[in-house]
């Protein structure tokens, strides 16, 4: 059954790249690439769109859950992932191109929750984190010696800041802005939200291709991206998402 199961997946990423040059795969991730209205909206999706338009190519972007984007993206070779999160443990696993913004990693708590009281990390490992299910921040806190049964996967960004919001664990763990999109897009209490320990500074957030992806248009999007940089348009775009 698993093996049926991966064989119409792969015919639906295949039928996907016949009407385009590369695939994107991502999910809801305020600010940085998000639907709304049917639309592809976002920092990561601008910088797409300003690229298509620089260099002709033609992407083709598909919105998942956070693992299935990731499946989709080493199921098809002429593919990227956005909005990825440069860890050592990924290094090998993609061609890499940017980064379009720092994105540190915190571990966040709701100032309302007076109990929950972390000075530093092993502190902070007597806590219940959550974090979307093969995120950067899962793999972080596992890297830094969370124990797994200390920590609470959901699905996406969305339902991981839902919980928090109902007391379902004590601290999330992911970048600032991100949240605050995802809280106030939910009508939750943005104020109520509080960084309080960095758990990785400035990894640095990228379009990740897969490997194998054909050079030339690896290099068109990439020299593309560069010149975005050099001409300060970049941080223009910036800029208008997240400040």
């Amino acid at each position: 059954m698993r093996y049926k199961m991966l064989l119409v997946a792969c015919a639906v990423w295949f039928n996907f790249a016949q009407a385009a040059d590369l695939v994107g795969f991502t999910e809801e991730f305020a600010p940085f690439n998000y639907t709304e209205n049917g639309q592809n909206k976002g920092l990561a999706n601008e910088i797409i769109d300003r690229i298509t338009a620089k260099t002709g190519l033609r992407v083709e972007r598909k919105v998942f859950p956070w693992l299935r984007a990731i499946e989709g993206n080493q199921a098809l070779d002429n593919s990227l992932l956005f909005t990825t999160v440069r860890t050592p443990e990924r290094e090998s696993k993609f061609l890499w191109v940017g980064p379009f913004d720092n994105c540190e990693i915190w571990l966040i708590k709701l100032k309302s929750r007076k109990d929950v009281m972390a000075n530093n990390l092993e502190q902070a490992k007597q806590y219940r984190v959550g974090a979307p299910r093969g995120s950067a921040g899962n793999s972080l806190l596992l890297s830094k010696g969370f124990k797994e049964d200390k920590l609470d996967l959901s699905l996406d960004e969305e339902r991981n800041i839902r919980k928090l919001y109902a007391g379902r664990f004590d601290y999330s763990v992911g970048m600032i802005v991100p949240h605050y999109a995802v809280a106030k897009k939910l009508k939750l209490p943005v104020a109520d939200l509080e960084p309080v320990l960095r758990l990785e500074k400035g990894l640095g957030c990228y379009f990740a291709f897969n490997p194998k992806v054909e050079p030339k248009l690896f290099q068109r999007f990439s020299d593309a991206f560069s010149d975005l940089e050099k001409s300060g348009e970049l941080e223009k775009i910036r800029d208008a998402f997240l400040n």
